[in-house]
């Protein structure tokens, strides 16, 4: 009934079903969302992975990382 549009889906429901198929809320209000990219979904799940104290210390380093970007004080890699 949902999927022909003969009952409405509450909240709740709308959340439970991102969860299972595993998309946000907004990709099923028609909301436009950026693309993660692999590397980025990658570097997430590794970090799931680590202890609260080494997530800790991942999010300081890319906190760096964005200010040194910011700052334009990023040169590349100079090898």
């Amino acid at each position: 009934m949902i999927e022909t549009g003969q009952r409405r889906v509450d909240a709740v429901e709308l959340s439970a079903l991102a969860k299972i198929l595993q998309r946000s809320v907004a990709h099923f209000m028609g909301e436009d969302e950026k693309p993660v990219p692999d590397a980025v979904s990658m570097l997430a799940r590794q970090a799931a992975q680590l202890s609260d104290k080494d997530r800790s210390e991942l999010l300081r380093f890319s906190e760096f990382l964005m200010q040194r970007s910011q700052s334009g004080t990023d040169d590349g890699d100079k090898t």
